[in-house]
């Protein structure tokens, strides 16, 4: 696995400009920031997976930017829910939580499978 600095950083950049889009959108004040940072992170994860990183299989490099960029857009559909309905914090927490440690399991047994 190859990480690629300058791609990382502009996955950085955009869900950090992702994240504060949600905050721009979010109605409740209350809320605002844990979805600001449970979206930056939730977003972050993934698409640096999909965009920073590289591996030495060509197979198993398209299956995990594949898995990271459905996880992305999953992430976005699930953040943007959140945005349009009142929610409490723990569910919001439990929800991208539950997503984002799917995905690092599967993320790492299809690279430890395919080495």
């Amino acid at each position: 696995m190859k990480i690629d600095l300058i791609k990382s950083l502009i996955a950085i950049v955009i869900s950090t400009l992702l994240a504060y889009a949600c905050y721009c959108i979010c109605k409740s004040d209350s809320v605002q920031w844990v979805i600001t940072v449970g979206a930056g992170l939730t977003i972050a994860i993934p698409m640096m997976l999909a965009i920073g990183v590289s591996a030495k299989a060509e197979r198993t490099a398209v299956m995990l930017h594949v898995l990271s960029w459905v996880v992305v857009l999953i992430e976005v559909l699930v953040n943007g829910i959140f945005l349009c309905f009142n929610f409490c914090t723990p569910t919001y927490i439990i929800v991208n939580g539950l997503i984002l440690t799917l995905f690092v399991l599967i993320y790492i047994s299809i690279y430890r499978k395919q080495m």
